[in-house]
């Protein structure tokens, strides 16, 4: 097919909303439902080092850290325009060989269907090196990995996105109960995030049987304050009456100050790097009872004289719910008056 032919389709499928809020034969909203809904996750939090102290002798280090809380258990409540997740259990594998982590996270959002608005704390402690295989000792003997018990990362993120097509298309049909989208649609958005990211440590991130002199001064502390902008496409291909397919795809410029602390000194500067954001989710939303399985990513990437590390998260999660009719609370009738609710309903 070529391009003038895709055209029209692409025209029709990102079509600016215009006055009217939304097509109700499109998608439905249960504002006025209190949706309660229990998560179960596989996570995997990675952080990937590369780093060359000896630039001369062409010596690149590579870590790759991973989380070791596999599995996660949380609850979401969802009721008009807000959100509320928290992650409180989590479930370690193998800790004999790979340690222990802790984790918590917790997500507050609110918006519509134009404009929405997302926030999370992630808090992990505890990380293995899956690359052991090549240089730890133990492993080779015993099957440990080296482990940094006490390498922490903490991530506070704010995210503001702007849907085009919000007369057709529900962007949270696929994160968040309130929404049932009922006919195929999409759109293309813009994102906005503020983030301040503390990974940290009470030693080097680097083992010290990765690097041929232990003299050289070495990152304990990488922290990062960002800005990001960028655009996406998002759509939900609805399948029979209830079920339905939700993919989301954002690329951003992300504007970092960093500051990497190391056991003599410190540097700070200033850079640009990408992030990515993107979703995938398979679903069922009926008029009561929903659930769905979904898979989610995130990746920043940061560089600091001649320091790379990547941050990612990936996210397998399984979501059951269900709507239960609420009165409306009193308060609600004033909070619909004011304008700035009314602004991100």
């Amino acid at each position: 097919m070529k391009l003038k032919h895709l055209l029209p389709l692409i025209i029709l499928f990102c079509t600016p909303a215009k006055a009217q809020r939304n097509d109700t034969a499109f998608y439905e909203v249960h504002t006025k439902n209190l949706c309660v809904t229990l998560l179960e996750s596989r996570r995997n939090y990675s952080i990937n080092i590369k780093s060359n102290p000896y630039q001369f002798l062409n010596d690149t280090i590579d870590i790759r850290y991973k989380g070791n809380t596999p599995f996660t258990t949380g609850i979401c409540l969802d009721y008009d325009i807000f959100s509320l997740a928290v992650n409180f259990k989590s479930v370690s594998v193998d800790e004999d060989t790979k340690g222990l982590s802790e984790m918590f996270a917790v997500a507050l959002g609110f918006g519509g269907t134009r404009y929405i608005v997302e926030t999370y704390f992630s808090y992990l402690k505890g990380f293995y090196d899956a690359n052991s295989t090549y240089y730890y000792k133990s492993f080779k003997s015993r099957g440990d990995y080296y482990s940094q018990p006490e390498l922490t990362s903490q991530t506070l993120k704010g995210k503001f996105r702007s849907v085009f097509n919000d007369k057709e298309f529900a962007f949270k049909n696929g994160c968040s109960a309130i929404y049932r989208q009922k006919k195929s649609a999409g759109s293309l958005l813009v994102q906005g995030n503020i983030s301040s990211s503390k990974f940290s440590n009470n030693r080097s991130l680097v083992p010290d049987g990765q690097f041929l002199d232990s003299i050289i001064p070495q990152v304990i502390s990488l922290n990062s304050l960002s800005l990001a902008a960028g655009g996406g496409i998002a759509g939900t291909w609805v399948i029979g009456n209830h079920f339905f397919l939700n993919g989301t795809l954002f690329i951003l410029a992300e504007f970092q100050k960093l500051k990497a602390v190391k056991e003599t000194s410190q540097n700070m500067e200033a850079a640009t790097n990408a992030a990515f954001d993107s979703r995938m989710c398979f679903g069922y939303n009926g008029r009561n009872f929903f659930a769905s399985f979904s898979g989610r990513a995130e990746t920043s990437i940061f560089r600091v004289n001649g320091f790379n590390m990547r941050n990612s998260a990936l996210f397998f999660d399984l979501s059951i719910g269900y709507r239960f009719d609420l009165k409306d609370p009193s308060f609600m009738k004033q909070l619909r008056k004011n304008k700035l609710y009314q602004a991100f309903e």
